[in-house]
């Protein structure tokens, strides 16, 4: 049986990682082609505290992330030499061109502003013939958006009035 398509899927919970490095090592080998994991470089685009990156290092890949912030510093066990800051402006993933065989991300385009520049960096860094691979919640994910907490963003986004982010956050959330 196809493993993509298991009607009985694993279930995941609010942890990034949780069984996304299980689906990604599936989707890597099957839709990737890729068999040995230590011949596969990933990045992590929008890495967060690199938890994701430490499974994949477990599991034998040579795993990289970025992000905006150096959130990986807040993890002892974080090897830093594995992960880089994303500059700003201009906006550009810190590291070389054609150097990744895959790039993926867990719940991080949603947040995106400049969605058509990130896609133009994740190219410039993946080897020719290379994949990107996004996973991204549900639109239907009611009632708020599963990691910022906001009732209803996932089911009006891209189009969230900043009246709408300011309401909630001056409400708490």
């Amino acid at each position: 049986m196809n493993k993509l398509c298991d009607p009985n899927p694993p279930v995941m919970n609010s942890s990034p990682s949780v069984g996304v490095d299980q689906f990604l090592h599936t989707a890597i080998g099957e839709i990737g082609g890729y068999g040995d994991p230590a011949t596969v470089k990933v990045l992590d685009f929008g890495c967060g505290g690199g938890s994701l990156v430490g499974d994949l290092v477990s599991a034998g890949y040579d795993a990289h992330g970025c992000d905006m912030d150096e959130y990986w510093r807040a993890r002892p066990d974080a090897d830093g030499r594995r992960f880089g800051k994303i500059s700003p402006d201009p906006y550009r993933i810190p590291f070389e061109d054609s150097c990744f065989d895959i790039v993926v991300s867990t719940s991080v385009f949603e947040h995106a502003q400049n969605t058509e520049t990130c896609f133009r960096e994740i190219h410039r860094v993946l080897k020719p013939g290379g994949y990107s691979m996004h996973l991204l919640p549900a639109k239907w994910h009611l009632p708020y958006e599963p990691h910022i907490f906001v009732p209803l963003v996932n089911f009006i986004w891209p189009h969230v009035p900043r009246w709408w982010l300011a309401l909630w956050a001056l409400l708490g959330v």
